[in-house]
């Protein structure tokens, strides 16, 4: 399964129990108190990542498998990242990062949909050696229609 190490973290984090596995009964319990995210979902919209140490950020989902991410509070400055959904209905989803180093940083961050409402979860890792930081975020999803300042209202275009 792609990206269980940080899915397992998410897990233990909200259970408090550590998963040894895809098919432990604690990660499957846990799985089952969450739901799919849909490809129809996704698709033209707008969700607001919120990490405990980075910020935040707006991304937006388009259908060709990328995403237009920017800062929240500096939407000028935008970058763009790739995203999937895989059987589980789980987004994944891979960023560059801002750094202060030469070599180029990759994030990927696995984001789970809650049962009921608009909050959900993720979990983010980089692939720098030296960085065994695994950062968790909130994830609000804002729909396919947004106006926030300094980025236009926008309607999601068709898929």
């Amino acid at each position: 399964m792609e990206g269980f190490s940080r899915l397992q973290r998410l897990c233990m984090l909200e259970t408090g129990q550590r998963p040894e596995g895809p098919t432990d009964s604690a990660y499957r319990a846990w799985m089952k108190s969450k739901r799919s995210f849909t490809r129809d979902e996704v698709v033209g919209s707008y969700m607001l990542k919120l990490g405990e140490l980075c910020g935040g950020y707006l991304v937006h989902f388009h259908a060709d498998g990328t995403v237009t991410e920017r800062h929240m509070f500096r939407v000028e400055k935008s970058w763009t990242c790739h995203w999937s959904l895989d059987d589980a209905g789980v987004i994944h989803l891979v960023c560059p990062a801002e750094n202060d180093r030469k070599e180029p940083v990759r994030c990927s961050l696995d984001i789970v949909a809650s049962a009921k409402g608009n909050t959900h979860a993720g979990c983010e890792e980089t692939d720098e050696a030296d960085n065994d930081v695994i950062e968790h975020f909130k994830v609000f999803y804002l729909g396919p229609t947004i106006s926030l300042p300094g980025v236009a209202q926008t309607a999601a275009s068709a898929p």
